[in-house]
């Protein structure tokens, strides 16, 4: 009996041959849902509260400054340059319109998490890592990426980020590692 598999991509349908070797460098489970999703977007979220706070105050001081144009102000003279409302109006609705678009993202990926249900389980090797996907119960297949194929990988407090591509990223929690991060990091591309 051989130890080559082969398993049906699930991006493209092609075959893999997955020749596993004696013993993975280290094994972690993922689940997708709604609680980790908001603790990866925890910064998009942020990001989009301050873009609306920015955006929010940029506004109001364009209507005050409409409002007030050449009044005089407890006695003195309040003179406003033609262009300066409008130009506020614009740096206001910029970030006001990001961070509401963004912020709507945000929650939109977090109640698709929440319906998806969707686990990975990844086993790192020498060469590549081998990730078993699991939606709703159902095995849809393994993918196999080589880590010198990684679009790039990424390290922070609770998580290695491996992006296959620019859009798709796989986050593998380091608790869940424990201390086999050490060995990964020995093997993983790690970008800046």
């Amino acid at each position: 009996m051989s130890d080559i598999t082969e398993e049906k991509s699930p991006e493209n349908g092609e075959n893999l041959q997955i020749v596993p070797e004696e013993r993975p460098i280290a094994e972690a489970n993922f689940s997708i849902n709604a609680a980790s999703q908001k603790l990866l977007q925890r910064k998009l979220f942020l990001s989009s509260v301050i873009a609306i706070v920015m955006g929010s105050v940029l506004v109001l001081a364009y209507i005050v400054l409409s409002v007030l144009g050449g009044e005089t102000v407890a006695g003195s003279s309040f003179s406003v340059p033609a262009a300066l409302p409008y130009v506020l109006l614009l740096l206001g609705a910029l970030p006001l319109g990001c961070g509401i678009v963004f912020l709507f993202l945000a929650r939109r990926n977090v109640s698709i998490a929440a319906r998806t249900n969707a686990e990975n389980h990844y086993r790192f090797y020498g060469e590549y890592v081998l990730i078993s996907v699991t939606r709703c119960g159902e095995d849809m297949g393994d993918v196999k990426c080589r880590y010198d194929s990684l679009y790039k990988v990424r390290e922070n407090k609770a998580y290695f980020l491996l992006y296959p591509t620019a859009t798709t990223v796989y986050p593998v929690s380091k608790s869940d590692l424990g201390p086999a991060c050490n060995s990964l990091r020995a093997v993983l591309p790690m970008k800046k």
